[in-house]
């Protein structure tokens, strides 16, 4: 859906490295196997202005069908959400607050009974789910939803998919340790 602009500093300042949604967002194939079971992680600054806005949802086949797999999104609260969309019609959702304007790491998680949310360093939001997933695969969309709505007022970088869920260990890692692009060295945060 048009040009990214790559006209943001990412969250160690390196120019033109983060991508900026304003009312652009892109489309992947489906193709990711995903068993009921999965990891997304980014890196976001939504824009202190914005209303809600997607991050990363995916799963739905076609503009025809009601709703992805899941999603995870901005809203106008000033929270972050995850929310699932199962076989059986139900939709549960997890909300954690969000700091506007500021990188934070944001985290989805599902491993086919429990979904999380985790913010930055905080301890993990986690829900108990029953039943499958509605589905998960139709293509996915980055700063919108697949069919192109619910477009990200803000930007993303590092943004990672796993068809596994990672353990909390694994995600501190995500957050704690990271390589800065400017001089390829290790640090934590």
């Amino acid at each position: 859906e048009g040009a990214l602009l790559y006209e943001l500093p990412n969250r160690f300042g390196v120019a033109n490295t983060s991508a900026s949604f304003a009312a652009q967002s892109l489309r992947l194939p489906s193709g990711l196997d995903f068993d009921d079971a999965f990891t997304v992680t980014a890196w976001a600054k939504p824009s202190a202005s914005a209303g809600s806005g997607v991050l990363i949802s995916g799963g739905r086949p076609s503009v025809d069908d009601p709703a992805d797999a899941f999603s995870l999104s901005t809203g106008s609260d000033g929270q972050v959400r995850l929310s699932l969309f199962m076989a059986d019609g139900t939709e549960p959702d997890l909300a954690s607050p969000l700091d506007p304007d500021a990188w934070s790491l944001v985290a989805g998680r599902f491993d086919g009974s429990q979904m999380s949310l985790l913010v930055n360093d905080a301890s993990p939001l986690s829900r108990s789910i029953q039943g499958a997933l509605s589905r998960l695969d139709g293509p996915f969309g980055i700063g919108a939803d697949p069919v192109g709505n619910g477009h990200l007022d803000g930007a993303l970088n590092d943004l990672m998919v796993w068809d596994r869920a990672l353990s909390d260990a694994e995600l501190a890692l995500i957050h704690f340790i990271q390589i800065d692009p400017a001089s390829n060295q290790q640090f934590r945060s």
